[in-house]
């Protein structure tokens, strides 16, 4: 099966952007590093391989240490910036207001001769958060926007304003377009004179340019300013690289690559997989409070804590507030800080039930690791922009996928 994606990519390496879909548990990790020393090989170096965080950054270079290929996390090594070594980072190294690699008009700091983005679902979701102001209402910004704004979403909805003012954070207001076209000025002005307070200086470099086209919500979490397509030009090293390989398990909509990564329309047409599926395994997915509208949750709860006597269970959940449900029978509770250790001790052996938190991408669990997985609701991962949206548009696909998508990327600083 590996072979299969290598052979497909071969054929095609002449092409700049190819976009590979393999199942989790397929060795995605390994194709990516074969794929990437296939390039430096060619001389199509330096080369990099990003992911969503920094946890699937050290399973990618404990990777790569077995397969005995070169891989650093220092993007200022010898060896990685002649071609020699594949660097490992977090996709917040490439993309923010500051990166290494260079932002804007300037001269790129590190050229790529070639990338690979892995799970690009989940980098997608890290790469909107950078492109995304987020101020609280006790900023200085927020109140001097605010007051600029404030006669245009007086228009909109006098009563929202006037929840906004007495600190009813309840409900999201879009910041007409015309309006923020007209005031665009006067609003560049504000957010430059701040451009290095810490809410901004990672991504004011990013959205500069382009303010005209982006869009502002006042709203639950304050003031938000964002992008409906991400302006990735704005890194020079990631529209430049020679090769720019994708890499995906699931992706709803292939259409957000072209959208927000800029990457070609018929690399996502044309994707590379396996001729066949034989990686997807025996699984038994079952819905029981669709079953059994009469099964409670604490019935669930006794079902998993019975399974967990002599299987490894593990439950995902989307906060602490939900762990707390499962803290009776859990025996770990895991979170972005203990997630490595509790891994590595359920791929060693019978740990019993164990909760994860907020965490339902990039963790593998083969076989005795987790043989029953419990998925205890989804986090609302929407933005306040897509919140507007949801309430205009009702049920719509998208938005519904892109809060699965959305679950583990946050905004990552450089």
């Amino acid at each position: 099966m590996q072979g299969e994606v290598l052979g497909g990519w071969f054929e095609r390496r002449a092409e700049k952007d190819v976009v590979v879909k393999m199942n989790t548990g397929a060795g995605k990790t390994v194709v990516g590093l074969l794929l990437l020393k296939s390039c430096l090989n060619e001389d199509f170096g330096p080369a990099a391989y990003f992911t969503p965080d920094n946890y699937l950054v050290r399973q990618v270079l404990a990777e790569a240490k077995a397969m005995g290929i070169d891989a650093t996390d220092d993007p200022t090594s010898g060896d990685f910036l002649r071609g020699r070594s594949i660097l490992v980072a977090n996709i917040a190294k490439l993309i923010n207001g500051k990166s290494i690699f260079g932002v804007g008009m300037q001269e790129s700091l590190i050229e790529l001769g070639s990338l690979l983005i892995d799970d690009a679902h989940a980098c997608l979701a890290s790469s909107e958060g950078q492109f995304t102001i987020k101020l609280r209402p006790s900023h200085s910004v927020y109140k001097a926007l605010f007051s600029l704004l404030r006669e245009d979403l007086h228009h909109q909805s006098p009563v929202g304003v006037l929840d906004l003012e007495a600190g009813k954070l309840n409900r999201d207001l879009l910041v007409p377009f015309t309006a923020w076209q007209s005031h665009i000025d006067q609003i560049r002005a504000v957010l430059h004179a701040h451009a290095e307070d810490d809410a901004l200086k990672f991504v004011w470099p990013l959205l500069a340019e382009d303010l005209l086209v982006a869009q502002a919500t006042f709203g639950r979490r304050g003031l938000e300013i964002e992008m409906r397509s991400l302006p990735v030009d704005r890194i020079p090293s990631f529209s430049r690289a020679r090769r720019r390989i994708f890499m995906t398990a699931t992706l709803p909509d292939d259409s957000l690559l072209v959208r927000d990564f800029d990457v070609a329309q018929g690399a996502v047409e044309r994707p590379i997989t396996p001729q066949r599926a034989s990686d997807l395994g025996e699984r038994m997915i079952l819905a029981p409070q669709e079953l059994n509208t009469q099964l409670r949750d604490t019935d669930v709860k006794t079902i998993a804590t019975e399974l967990a006597q002599k299987y490894n269970v593990v439950v995902i959940v989307p906060s602490h507030q939900r762990a707390s449900f499962w803290s009776d029978v859990a025996v770990q509770t895991l979170d972005r800080k203990t997630l490595e250790a509790g891994v590595n001790a359920l791929r060693a052996g019978h740990v019993g039930l164990v909760v994860l938190v907020n965490r339902y991408d990039g963790v593998d669990l083969p076989d005795d690791a987790c043989r029953v997985l419990i998925i205890d609701g989804l986090p609302n991962a929407m933005s306040q922009l897509e919140s507007v949206d949801a309430s205009s548009v009702g049920d719509n696909f998208s938005l519904a996928s892109s809060q699965t998508e959305k679950t583990n990327s946050q905004p990552h600083q450089a």
